[in-house]
């Protein structure tokens, strides 16, 4: 079979899919969208998905990592010290 390239003129053009996420205010659908680089600390991801969406005040959290950008790294936490440590792993 031929593939011609008018053939792809018909396609629909990928779309990333909304998130579903629940809030203190109920759930909401914001967009997914892919970061080209986020630089924590020494370490760098690029491609990263990611959701954005306002948290209003007075919300003590403003930026909220997910495991999308934990599985790339190396976590510790000491909840007993109130202290964390990331890493490249």
């Amino acid at each position: 079979m031929r593939i011609e390239i008018d053939d792809f003129l018909e396609l629909e053009p990928y779309e990333i899919p909304k998130a579903k996420l629940i809030t203190a205010s109920g759930m909401i659908e914001p967009e997914v969208k892919i970061l080209e680089k986020i630089m924590v600390g020494e370490i760098t991801i690029e491609k990263l998905p990611v959701v954005i969406h306002e948290i209003p005040d007075p919300a003590p959290i403003k930026i909220l990592l997910g495991m999308n950008f934990i599985k790339n790294i190396n976590l510790w936490v000491n909840g007993k010290d109130n202290a964390f440590n990331i890493e490249d792993p």
